[in-house]
């Protein structure tokens, strides 16, 4: 028995799961392979067929058949940014095939950016200065590059009578 990985080395956030595609060369006779996968603690990996949502933990072959399977791995809520090796398995009775496919974590990215007051609006008075301060937070275990801010003025609005005040 033998797996293969198409794709032997994922990299991306650790908020999002990632996934692999492998496939199981064809055997001789008809069997029922186990599938398994063991990660670090609480880390989530599951097998399925490519396209489906639906989990499997082991698939039925027959002679000469070949599957792909697609392996999802879900790291740990906070794990670190490294590099963690896995060795996704199947097994038919005392026989073992095994892949291995390396998960490079680069952490996450987001931002948070609000006033300290909460509030997205200020008061202001024709011809006299008006200021609101904001903070940004890197909220993410990365670091975030080229952050870019924009501003715009206000459209500043004019009440007639005649007609509802725009903005």
């Amino acid at each position: 028995m033998k797996l293969t990985t198409s794709y032997p080395v994922i990299r991306g956030p650790s908020d999002a799961p990632s996934s692999s595609r492998g496939g199981r060369q064809p055997g001789r006779q008809e069997a029922i392979f186990d599938l398994f996968a063991q990660g670090p603690k609480g880390w989530d990996i599951n097998f399925s067929r490519p396209n489906e949502t639906k989990y499997i933990s082991s698939i039925r072959l027959k002679a000469n058949q070949s599957q792909n399977l697609a392996v999802e791995v879900k790291p740990a809520p906070n794990s670190a940014r490294r590099e963690y090796p896995h060795q996704p398995a199947g097994q038919l009775r005392r026989r073992q095939g095994r892949a291995n496919l390396t998960v490079i974590l680069t952490g996450t990215y987001a931002l948070e950016a609000g006033t300290t007051s909460g509030l997205l609006s200020l008061e202001a008075r024709q011809g006299q200065p008006a200021n609101i301060s904001f903070y940004v937070k890197n909220t993410g275990s990365a670091v975030n590059h080229d952050i870019k801010f924009m501003t715009s003025n206000p459209r500043i609005g004019r009440w007639n009578s005649s007609r509802n005040a725009s903005i």
